[in-house]
């Protein structure tokens, strides 16, 4: 029997629709803006990698980020990952 460890990562808990019955995020207040600081989803995915632990998704709200700043989260988060 093989097993392992998994980790989500969530890069934020706002999102601009919040309509979605089944979502959490549509539970949270309008005005709320919880975005994580790029150094902090970074330092969580060094530390799975160090622990050898892989990533089952990464998630996270509706224009949290601005295209640019998620495109430049994505890059950095794959370089950290690969």
């Amino acid at each position: 029997m093989k097993t392992w460890f998994e980790r989500a990562i969530f890069f934020s808990w706002y999102c601009s629709i919040r309509d979605c019955a089944y979502c959490y995020m549509s539970t949270q207040p309008k005005t709320k803006k919880a975005v994580r600081s790029q150094a902090s989803i970074l330092a969580e995915l060094i530390i799975c990698k160090k622990l050898k632990w892989k990533i089952g998704f990464i998630s996270g709200g509706i224009k949290a980020f601005s295209k640019r700043e998620f495109r430049d989260l994505l890059k950095n988060m794959y370089k950290v990952t690969a």
